[in-house]
């Protein structure tokens, strides 16, 4: 995926985890779907994570959003052809609904024939990596804020039906590393507060500033958290741009 997002920097892809639970008896499932959304969340960081530390500190999603889809009747795995899944690692690319590629973990050339279905999905559908978000960023100026020792900074977006992407853009003077985080708040739920991106630090100097974007699957209010958390002793200068498309 750094390959391909080097490549396609304004690429537009939704990652989605599907879980084999056909073995789960029914009576159990209440119990078992917490768990599990628990553990997605923990493992949703350590992804963030660990991409920010491929990039070397910067977290650019370039549109990519996780999801975990719990299957306890086989539905799903019907739908992209792993009806026979066992404990193999397997990837599928799907374009609007058309399963393209499906690949298993020991698919000859893994890497290589994920590549190519993805350069064939852009020929067939251009819109994928246009750059659209990247236009409307430039027409929009920069905020700043000072944000103190140990303190932090909440600024609220809220999104209608018809927007597409949330996106985020910002950068320090005379700093560089800053921890940021997101959450959502649903409309037909107000009480309700997703952690969308768990708190992560980013490096973010002039001139190289951290990005990031995803689809909105649904109307409410954005936070975006810039966190000074990690300085005793100095406040921050940031210059930040968040805003739907």
């Amino acid at each position: 995926m750094r390959k391909i997002t080097e490549v396609h920097p304004s690429l537009k892809l939704q990652c989605v985890n599907v879980a084999d639970l056909r073995q789960v008896p029914s009576q159990f499932v209440k119990m078992v779907t917490p768990i599990l959304n628990s553990v997605d969340k923990k493992n949703r960081s350590k992804s963030l994570a660990a991409y920010a530390e491929a990039q070397e500190g910067k977290l650019f999603f370039n549109g990519v959003q996780l999801y975990f889809v719990p299957d306890y009747k086989g539905s799903t795995l019907s739908l992209l052809g792993f009806e026979d899944a066992n404990w193999t690692f397997r990837v599928s690319l799907v374009l609007q609904g058309k399963v393209l590629l499906s690949l298993q973990s020991s698919s000859r050339d893994f890497s290589g024939q994920f590549e190519q279905c993805i350069e064939e999905a852009v020929k067939q559908m251009p819109a994928l990596v246009s750059d659209d978000i990247e236009k409307t960023s430039r027409g929009i100026e920069y905020e700043q804020v000072v944000i103190g020792r140990r303190g932090k900074h909440d600024t609220k977006l809220s999104v209608a039906p018809g927007a597409q992407w949330l996106a985020w853009d910002f950068f320090l003077s005379q700093s560089e590393h800053l921890e940021f985080s997101l959450f959502f708040t649903p409309t037909d739920q107000p009480s309700e507060e997703e952690i969308r991106v768990p708190n992560t630090v980013a490096t973010a100097k002039e001139g190289s500033p951290t990005r990031g974007c995803f689809l909105i699957d649904k109307p409410g209010t954005f936070t975006l958290r810039l966190s000074n958390s990690m300085s005793r002793f100095s406040s921050k200068t940031v210059n930040f741009k968040f805003f739907a498309v």
